[in-house]
């Protein structure tokens, strides 16, 4: 008997198909934020949800963003878990997308469930900020309010700047 000859695989493989699908998640959260600008006249999210928080954190020391990430870390599932979760999502929109009859509820709500995440991350992120400068002493609060001002200062250069950029040096 002839030992039968198996093929060479062919395709992806696991890895580049997980970052297929990781890179499609990412691209159709960037399609969610762009509709969102849309639906909320330029802004991401609703009225508060986002509001401040990258001056806020840029703001805060090195060892104070280093607290602050472990306060996030602490408070978030496990990152296999959301990848897993992620990756179903996108599997489940590329299924809409390509079944012959389009359903527009299932994709909203897809859509939805992308948001929501998106709100519970700020409000953890909300509160670990909260934790890092409740644990601040007044000295340490004074520095962070100073660099904080400086950030917002420069924010509003830069929206203020033809094409974003502030033209004012720092």
């Amino acid at each position: 008997m002839d030992p039968v000859e198996t093929p060479p695989r062919t395709g992806w493989g696991r890895g580049r198909t997980l970052l297929f699908y990781g890179s499609l998640a990412a691209n159709l959260l960037i399609l969610g934020l762009v509709i969102g600008a849309v639906a909320f006249g330029g802004r991401t999210a609703p009225r508060g949800a986002l509001d401040g928080q990258v001056p806020m954190l840029r703001a805060l020391s090195d060892a104070e963003q280093r607290s602050f990430l472990r306060e996030i870390r602490a408070g978030r599932p496990d990152r296999i878990e959301r990848a897993g979760a992620a990756m179903r999502r996108a599997r489940q929109m590329l299924n809409l997308l390509r079944a012959d009859t389009f359903d527009a509820q299932a994709f909203e709500a897809l859509m939805e469930q992308q948001s929501d995440g998106a709100l519970r991350r700020a409000k953890a992120g909300r509160a670990a900020l909260v934790e890092v400068v409740s644990a601040m002493d007044a000295d340490a609060r004074r520095a962070y309010a100073t660099r904080l001002e400086q950030e917002f200062r420069k924010s509003v250069r830069d929206r203020r700047a033809p094409g974003g950029k502030s033209e004012r040096p720092d």
